[in-house]
């Protein structure tokens, strides 16, 4: 009995032991089948990056094919999104040639459906569909006050339109190449993408996945690297920044989930450095050599400024005459120009050589707070933000090359006065006040430090997101020629640095804004009509109007009313054939540019016969139209 309770026991514990046997063969084969999946999607995505490459795309991505195969799902990927697929490539293509022949794509921000049409029928090859305008849709300045999904929707509009539109000629049998035009690649602005790097990842989703039933004609989408719930218009004042690692996690993001559902679409930069005030970090050493810091120790915080004018009920304009009489005061300087006037007042006084003003500043064009600090203390020059007491005691303060109060004091006074006798060894050491956290103030939930904007700081950004985009763009405060100039070949040099071929030198973009008062910009009637041309040639191939067509909307429409208060139907009479002989077809054929042919070719292909109630009847208003309306 014992022996046969064994065999049973045998038996018993081999059968439990080959169930889980089979389970585990299960469990590797099914693992098998996911890692082959993976592996496969994987080679597919590294084809996609290979065409984008040999096409002149040269990207960086900081991810491997393999993670975006495990991110893709079984129906993404080449042919899940084929009209933005046509799109992007279409855009880019056209750049390209604008490119080889210093030409460029010129285009206006329409604000309706009506006004995008009438882009694509005039053959611009490729639309704008703007923040700007669609703020003012909501009632708002250009603060991306909207649903992040706001201008999605606009676009989805539009989009429905231009494809209705190709449709429409179909059924009418226009050919292939007259309809080509309809299709027009849009540029579409995600301000700032509305939230953190991965927050974009939904928002490039949402245009891909609700276009009221038609897929959206997106070519190329740009963010710009203001923070979020602060941003401003490109023209307003106020302007703050993220840092620069900050935006690239955002332009990684976008990019992680464009490649993720396979879409080629282009990705624009967007800087604005060149007229911003603040920024919401120091970690990032690249933004360094812009953060400025007081170099005055007698003046007050700048928060403890403000504040105190709050306090006491201050208007707003009483308000901003502190502000600006504080920064006048305080000696505003980035680390690496305080030192340089630490050592040019030591140049001066004792004819020290230790370093030549412009050694040092070309140094510390790009050298982080430590580097700076370091190479000063070398120099004998201690930078020292708790020196304020120290230093309004002594009150050694000199004048800087721009008047600025910079605090400079030394160990001892005897120092001091050795540093002021010509040809004297340099002094035991100089300890400078230099403090950033005085010139910060919190709003809308950051810290903000002031920044020294403008061109250098635009360049640098620029440079340091060229590898992630497809496209770079300097917002600027006035249009100026030389300064796009200067970006663009700075960007071309980046580029030839990074290993790009010259052929696809960096593709730019740029806004020649409304927001320009183009009148006193100072250029000639000669130079505004070839402005375009000069910025092909200097490298700019996409160059757009933001809103403009709201501007010219408006404007046509308070010309007409003045008109029709007036002249009543003689005005509609005068507008109607100026308009037709413009060749204006949504006056000359309204119904039909509105689609009536497509709605009665639809209806009598489905009922298979003509329509008794036929919209084309004899009491159309079309025939007084001789044919048209």
């Amino acid at each position: 009995m014992e022996r046969a309770g064994l065999v049973i026991q045998f038996f018993s514990l081999s059968f439990l032991f080959l169930r889980n046997m089979a389970f585990d063969f299960n469990y590797v084969d099914e693992n098998l089948r996911r890692i082959r999946n993976i592996y496969s999607k994987a080679e597919q995505i590294r084809k996609e990056w290979a065409e984008m490459e040999a096409r002149g795309r040269y990207i960086k991505r900081d991810y491997t094919a393999e993670q975006v195969a495990r991110l893709r799902s079984d129906w993404e990927g080449p042919g899940a999104y084929p009209l933005q697929t046509k799109m992007a490539w279409k855009l880019y293509d056209q750049l390209r040639i604008h490119q080889k022949n210093k030409t460029a794509i010129i285009t206006i921000g329409a604000f309706d459906e009506v006004s995008e049409e009438a882009l694509a029928r005039s053959g611009l090859g490729a639309g704008y569909v703007g923040g700007w305008a669609e703020s003012m849709r909501q009632g708002t300045a250009d603060t991306a006050q909207y649903a992040y999904d706001f201008v999605r929707r606009f676009v989805g509009r539009v989009s429905r339109m231009l494809v209705q539109h190709d449709r429409h000629l179909i059924s009418q049998g226009v050919r292939a190449e007259e309809r080509e035009k309809f299709l027009m690649p849009l540029v579409v602005d995600m301000d700032t993408g509305h939230g953190a790097p991965m927050n974009m990842t939904e928002l490039m989703l949402k245009p891909s996945d609700d276009s009221l039933g038609d897929p959206p004609l997106i070519g190329a989408i740009h963010i710009e690297d203001q923070a979020v719930g602060c941003k401003k218009c490109g023209h307003l004042a106020g302007k703050v920044l993220v840092d620069t690692q900050a935006f690239i996690d955002r332009l990684k993001a976008v990019r992680l989930q464009l490649d993720v559902m396979g879409i080629p679409t282009l990705l624009i930069a967007r800087t604005d450095a060149e007229a911003a005030e603040y920024i919401t970090s120091t970690k990032d050493s690249r933004d360094h050599p812009f953060i400025l810091g007081v170099t005055n120790p007698k003046v007050k915080p700048y928060a403890a400024t403000l504040e105190e004018a709050w306090a006491k009920g201050k208007s707003e304009g009483e308000v901003a005459e502190i502000a600006k009489e504080w920064k006048e005061n305080a000696g505003l300087m980035t680390l690496g120009e305080a030192i340089a006037q630490a050592i040019k007042l030591a140049i001066e006084t004792t004819g020290y050589r230790g370093t030549s003003l412009e050694e040092w500043r070309n140094f510390a064009k790009s050298a982080s707070f430590q580097q700076l600090k370091d190479k000063a203390g070398n120099l004998k020059i201690t930078v020292n933000s708790k020196l304020k007491e120290e230093a309004t005691k002594l009150g050694f303060v000199v004048t800087g090359d721009n008047g600025q109060k910079v605090g400079i004091i030394v160990h001892t006074r005897e120092s001091w006065e050795n540093f002021h006798k010509k040809g004297a060894k340099f002094p035991q050491g100089i300890n400078l006040f230099w403090d950033m956290d005085q010139a910060s103030i919190a709003e809308d939930g950051y810290t903000l430090w002031m920044i020294n904007s403008g061109l250098e700081m635009a360049i640098a950004r620029s440079k340091a997101f060229l590898p992630y985009a497809d496209i770079s763009w300097m917002e600027q405060s006035k249009p100026d020629a030389e300064e796009i100039e200067e970006w663009s070949r700075a960007l071309d040099e980046e580029a030839q640095k990074l290993g790009i071929p010259k052929e696809f030198a960096p593709l730019k973009a740029m806004n020649i804004s409304p927001s320009f008062y183009w009148p006193g910009a100072g250029y000639t009637e000669q130079q505004l009509s070839t402005f375009y041309d000069r910025m092909a040639k200097a490298g700019v191939q996409f160059q757009f109007n933001t809103y403009g067509g709201a501007q010219l909307i408006y404007d046509t429409m308070l010309k007409f009313v003045e008109e029709f208060k007036k002249d009543q139907a003689l005005a509609w009479r005068n507008f109607q054939s100026q308009a037709m002989k413009a060749g204006n077809p949504f006056v000359s054929n309204s119904q039909v540019f509105a689609g009536v042919l497509w709605v009665v070719f639809r209806d009598t292909t489905a009922k298979g016969r003509t329509l008794v109630a036929s919209p084309l009847g004899e009491r159309s208003t079309m025939g007084q139209f001789g044919g048209g309306n």
